[in-house]
């Protein structure tokens, strides 16, 4: 599996708290995305994201997004973007997720 992923800014992230929900240097974040003032990103921006951990994971009965996302430490709009889900509420047991973990 390939060691990037992907990450779509929201509404008030910022560059230094996006590199440490992924574990990443905000200069390497910075840098992979040429980003030249880390103090200016916009919401809807797709940054690239070096380095970041990928867990591999396999739904569970009873398993959810939100519960997935509290395990690994990220977030539901993380998972989705990773895994291009077309609606984060139809998950099944079995299915395979790649996962943005920090935990």
């Amino acid at each position: 599996m390939a060691n990037y992923q992907f990450y779509t800014v929201e509404k008030g992230d910022t560059l230094w708290q996006i590199a440490q929900r992924f574990g990443v240097p905000v200069q390497t974040l910075a840098d992979a995305n040429k980003i030249t003032d880390p103090d200016h990103i916009c919401a809807g921006q797709r940054l690239l994201i070096p380095g970041g951990r990928i867990v591999r994971y396999i739904v569970q009965p009873g398993d959810t997004l939100w519960y997935i996302a509290r395990r690994f430490g990220t977030s539901v709009a993380a998972i989705v973007e990773q895994n291009k889900l077309q609606n984060p509420d139809m998950i099944y047991p079995g299915q395979v997720l790649n996962v943005p973990a920090t935990k």
